[in-house]
């Protein structure tokens, strides 16, 4: 099954699961900011046995929200720690 009909299956309640534990773990510095130090890849394999992740496929909607979540971060660590709460 292509990635993109993949990702269609999964619910917004575990895209929101997927996204408050990167927010956690950039946050708590378990994952640096800067892509080159650890590659989207790499913070997959490191969290997919994490049961946020159970469905959760590596594909393009995981990169851009990690991308979306470091980016974030880099420029408001508490606004980008305030909006995961809502």
């Amino acid at each position: 099954m292509p990635k993109d009909i993949q990702d269609k299956d999964i619910t917004q309640k575990e895209w929101k699961a997927v996204r408050a534990l990167l927010k956690e773990a950039l946050l708590g510095e378990e994952i640096p900011l800067e892509s080159t130090k650890m590659r989207p890849k790499g913070v997959f394999k490191k969290y997919e046995g994490n049961p946020a992740f159970d469905g959760i496929p590596y594909g393009d909607k995981f990169t851009q929200l990690l991308r979306l979540l470091r980016k974030k971060h880099m420029h408001d660590p508490v606004a980008a720690f305030n909006s995961s709460t809502n």
